[in-house]
Formats: structure tokens, C-alpha cells, sequence
């Protein structure tokens, strides 16, 4: 596994990216609310091998705490570099924990990794992963699911034996905490974090690829001792301005479209020299992505919270966030809230080989807002 990145809101980080690979690369922190340009999150930049890059990371005070993930990203080359292993888990701790619920003390991380080509399937790169705890005692498990191919997967547990509840996604608390309604399924695709409550009886596990419970599961729960589950008390995170809520705004005809396609954006094939639009920084932006049911939709910099009426199916509920947008909807309208940072924002087919093909684009973000990092670091 690559190493795991765990950084804290508040404080800043500078990150040097050696290349001992035969091939150039770089590196984006997916889902991070940072700048786009500048060495701060500017996937236009790269690095040939034998040398180095340095990233500069500032995570703002007020910055999301949640799950993340990072990964290559040179346009062409992404398919094979994180089919090759480039990527790892990326972690936001908040500045103070002592307002979290006592069940996130319990965490577990899971990187889940499918490579269809080879029909290899891993969890914490290992054929089968095990996670051990009490009976009846909740805890906290954030998932990374990488799959160059993108697929929707379900991800399934034993609701005999155990209670499984959503907290988060794509790094973004759910607007109560845990959810209400347990669920024995959850279908992610491959670029989306989810991140559960999860309590047992006995032992069981995390299933993927199946939905045969006498089989041995992916992940496997090793539960000890007796106890019952008691209920989480629900808790309602606080969030930081530019996730905060837009359903109530009177936005009556969406600022903008997206279509995304296999080998374009809007008909447009990758230009990094030309963006698809420009938007004023501090405005609130809803718009209406086209064919995420069938090409995941990803954008660099701004989470998306979903306001088609009902939801776009699955996970992707109506109120809630999220980075990657794969609903089963042949649309999905989402606002989101152009602050905290500005610059280069890139938008993109998550389906790799697409990415690398021409599905890919970028809109500026213009006007007085934070700047974009600071110069670059030479090789």
C-alpha cells in the first residue's frame, strides 16, 4: 500500500513527490477543498523520473475533516498508473474531536482496490482483510473504493448480524450522523468514499462481488465476546461555509450544464489551454450533470450537494454531498458555492481510460478570492 497521508485542518504541509518511476507523473489530493493551480493541486504540472516535486498544502481552519484519497493524474497515463498502485488514502482529522461521537474513537480504514483487467480484487492490498472488535460495540469504518473501469459496486453485509448505518461520503458528513435507516447495501463507484457505523453480534464481514453470505467475505469482521447493539444518539455536524446548506436558495435556471461523454466534455476534448467556461468566485453555481449514470462525474476543488427532487438514486440523496456524482439518473442537478478557493477547476469523466482519451476539461474561477499557492518549487 502506498503510505497513508493524515493531515489536520488549520495547519499547512509541503509534500515532495520523488520519482523513481520510468515515466512522468504528478499528484492530486481528491476531494480537497485547496487551490488548482500554483503547487498547490495543479494537475497540469508533472514531474520526469529521477526528479522531484513539491506540493505546498494549506488546510484551511475550517476545512472538512473526512476522508479523502490521493492519486496520479497525468492526462494520458492515469488508467495505468493507478491500475500500477499510484494512490493511497488521504485523511482531514478536525482541529478538535471532543464535539465527534464516542464511535469514531473506533476507526478502521478500508482501501478497497478492483482491477478488472486482471480480475484482481483487494482490501488493503490483500485477497481478504480482517477487522476485529467487540460484539454490540459500533465503529467506524472509512472506505476508499478505487476502480479504473468506475463501475457502481454494491458493497453488502449480513443484516442478521449486523447494523450498518452511513456517515459520511466522499468526505462530507451526512447531515444527521449516523443515518437513521440501516442498510445491509451500499453501492459505491470507483472513486467515492463512504464512510459507515457498523455493529455486530458476531462475527461476519464486508461482501463485494457476491451476494452469498456462506461465502467468505471480502473483509472479515472478527467479533469477540457477547453483547447486544444499542442505538447511536444522532449528531448533526457542523459545516464549514462552503458546504453549507443551498436548498433553501432561489436559484430558478441552472448557471451551466455538463455532458459528459466518453472522449469529450460539452463535445469539447480536453484543452488545457482553453476553458469550457469562466464564473465569478463567491457565486452559488447549480448546474445539471448529463450521463453521470453511465460516466461517473468528478470535479476537482468544490463538493456537490444533490437538489433534484428525490435524490439521483443510491446513495446519492437529495441534500447530501458529494465529490463524484454516479446516480442512476440520466441527470442530476447539484449547487455548490464558489468560495474558499478559486483558479483552475478541473472537471472529469472518473472512468479512466475516458479521462485519458479527452473527457476531461477545466472552467476558471475568476475575481478576488484566497490566492492559488505559492510558486513553484524548481526540480
Amino acid at each position: 500500500l502506498s503510505p497513508l497521508i493524515r493531515v489536520q485542518a488549520g495547519k499547512s504541509y509541503q509534500l515532495r513527490l520523488d520519482n523513481q518511476a520510468t515515466v512522468a507523473t504528478n499528484l492530486h489530493t481528491h476531494g480537497l477543498h485547496i487551490p488548482g493551480d500554483g503547487n498547490s493541486d495543479d494537475v497540469t504540472r508533472s514531474v520526469s523520473p529521477g526528479s522531484c516535486l513539491f506540493y505546498n498544502y494549506t488546510i484551511a481552519e475550517d476545512h472538512a475533516d473526512g476522508t479523502y484519497w490521493y492519486h496520479a493524474h497525468l492526462h494520458k497515463s492515469t488508467l495505468d498508473q493507478i491500475n500500477g498502485g499510484a494512490f493511497g488514502l488521504f485523511v482531514v482529522d478536525p482541529k478538535d474531536s471532543a464535539s465527534r461521537p464516542d464511535f469514531l474513537q473506533n476507526e478502521h480504514l478500508l482501501l478497497l482496490f478492483n482491477d478488472d483487467a486482471s480480475l484482481v480484487t483487494l482490501a488493503n492490498g490483500l485477497p481478504h482483510a480482517t477487522l476485529s472488535f467487540g460484539a454490540g460495540e459500533w465503529q467506524y469504518v472509512r472506505i476508499l473504493m478505487v476502480d479504473a473501469a468506475a463501475y457502481t459496486r454494491s458493497i453488502l453485509f449480513d443484516d442478521t448480524i449486523c447494523q450498518v448505518r452511513s456517515v459520511a461520503y466522499d468526505g462530507v458528513w451526512r447531515s444527521t450522523v449516523p443515518n437513521p435507516t440501516a442498510s445491509n447495501s451500499y453501492s459505491i463507484t470507483g472513486a467515492s468514499r463512504i464512510d459507515l457505523a457498523i455493529a455486530c453480534t458476531e462475527s461476519s464481514g464486508l461482501y463485494y462481488k457476491t451476494t452469498d453470505f456462506t461465502t467468505e467475505p471480502l473483509v472479515k469482521f472478527a467479533v469477540t465476546g457477547s453483547g447486544s447493539i444499542v442505538d447511536l444518539e444522532p449528531w448533526t455536524p457542523e459545516r464549514p461555509l462552503y458546504l453549507a446548506d443551498l436548498m433553501g436558495e432561489d436559484i430558478e435556471d441552472d448557471t451551466f450544464s455538463v455532458l459528459v461523454a466518453a472522449e469529450t466534455m460539452n463535445g469539447v476534448t480536453y484543452d488545457m489551454d482553453t476553458p469550457l467556461a469562466t464564473f465569478n468566485y463567491g457565486e452559488v453555481q447549480q448546474w445539471t450533470i448529463l450521463n453521470a449514470n453511465f460516466h461517473p462525474y468528478h470535479m476537482h476543488m468544490y463538493h456537490m450537494q444533490i437538489v433534484t427532487p428525490g435524490g439521483c438514486g443510491g446513495i446519492y440523496q437529495e441534500g447530501e454531498w458529494f465529490d463524484v456524482i454516479a446516480g442512476r439518473m440520466p441527470s442530476c442537478t447539484v449547487r455548490f458555492n464558489l468560495t474558499g478557493v478559486g483558479g483552475r477547476t478541473i472537471l472529469h469523466c472518473h472512468i479512466l481510460r475516458h479521462e485519458d482519451d479527452g473527457a476531461m476539461a477545466w472552467v476558471n474561477v475568476t475575481g478576488d478570492h484566497p490566492g492559488f499557492g505559492t510558486t513553484d518549487v524548481e526540480e
